[in-house]
């Protein structure tokens, strides 16, 4: 006999991994990943954690919520030795900039702090503020492939099923079941689909209206320039991040790119952008560069979730904030299947003119 599953997760990235992991909570969860190990986009991301967006770090959408639902999240996977709770610095570009962050921490005590100029620089050795720096203590940097790992192994351990290496190729609806299908051969049965397919979702013909578009970023890792000591990620004109024997610094956001492989021009932009904020970053050793595609959707820095047809759902668009975005979805996701009217209007499903 068959297995029947309460709820298929098609993607194993942040959106697919964190819904595994609640589900899983209370629902039989069978997790379909087209590679032989979670890929994509999460696995090359910086994994900063920050609440506050934009050049004036004002509060994201559910910011300071979605902090605490990631710091739940790591704490019931198990996965603290993931995630380095660091801070986060950003050096400001100009008075207008320091203003408004001055105004932030004046504002978010709890979270930031003012840091001016003089001080800013002594404090962290390599780092240019000639305008001072927000000094943000609520974040820091997350391994997101090994935190991402250490869900779905909390999520298997709680009863999922992930099967690698299964490509879905469609899936049917009827009144009481979807049904999905994958190249090999195989189907299997729930009660919803929750197609979490990040950048493969042009391979559906029934996603391909959705007003989502695709942004390729790349990473470069980089040896330490001399003297600095950096000690949590720096971000602005692009980002800087400690990690292991040097820093990895991005990044870029293309459209109409060629190439889903990096490239040495992306490498010389990300560096030179970088050094607005790391003078040394400039004649930088590259080690390695690495690059992923980010699903987001146009005219909103805000994912996309909810149904798409009877029983098949979407969860997807996360941008460069999906540790953040998708922690806090990934919270709300249990109700929302339940209920989809308590969807928020800015997340529900949109189509493409």
């Amino acid at each position: 006999m068959r297995e029947c599953f309460h709820t298929i997760i098609v993607g194993s990235g942040l959106a697919g991994a964190f819904s595994a992991l609640t589900l899983s909570r209370s629902r039989h969860v069978l997790l379909l990943e087209a590679q032989e190990r979670p890929s994509g986009a999460s696995q090359v991301a910086a994994g900063i954690v920050n609440p506050f967006a934009g050049l004036r770090s004002r509060p994201m959408w559910r910011g300071l919520e979605a902090l605490e639902s990631l710091n739940a999240l790591v704490k019931e996977a198990g996965a603290e030795h993931t995630y380095n709770r660091c801070g986060v610095l950003r050096p400001c570009a100009d008075e207008d900039q320091a203003e408004a962050m001055r105004d932030i921490a004046h504002r978010y005590p709890r979270f930031a702090r003012w840091i001016a100029d003089v001080a800013a620089e002594e404090a962290f050795a390599g780092v240019t503020a000639p305008d001072g720096a927000l000094q943000l203590n609520s974040g820091g940097i997350v391994d997101t492939p090994a935190f991402i790992n250490a869900v779905l192994a909390a999520a298997e351990d709680r009863g999922a099923t992930l099967k690698t290496g299964a490509v879905v190729t469609s899936w049917k609806a009827t009144t009481s079941q979807v049904t999905v299908w994958t190249r090999s051969g195989e189907s299997f049965a729930a009660q919803h689909v929750l197609l979490c397919t990040g950048s493969r979702y042009p391979a559906f013909e029934a996603l391909r209206t959705l007003h989502l578009h695709c942004t390729k970023g790349q990473v470069v890792r980089t040896v330490r320039p001399p003297g600095c000591t950096l000690a949590m990620p720096v971000t602005g004109r692009g980002y800087i991040v400690p990690v292991k024997n040097g820093l990895l610094v991005g990044t870029t956001y293309e459209r109409g790119y060629a190439s889903e492989a990096p490239t040495a021009t992306a490498s010389r932009y990300i560096l030179r952008q970088a050094s607005a904020m790391m003078p040394g970053l400039q004649q930088a050793q590259v080690v390695a560069a690495a690059a992923g595609v980010r699903v987001g959707v146009p005219g909103t820095r805000l994912p996309m979730v909810g149904p798409i047809s009877e029983r098949a759902w979407i969860f997807t668009g996360l941008g460069s904030k999906g540790l953040l975005l998708g922690a806090v979805i990934a919270q709300l996701l249990p109700s929302w299947l339940s209920s989809p009217d308590t969807i928020p209007p800015e997340l529900r499903v949109r189509w493409s003119n």
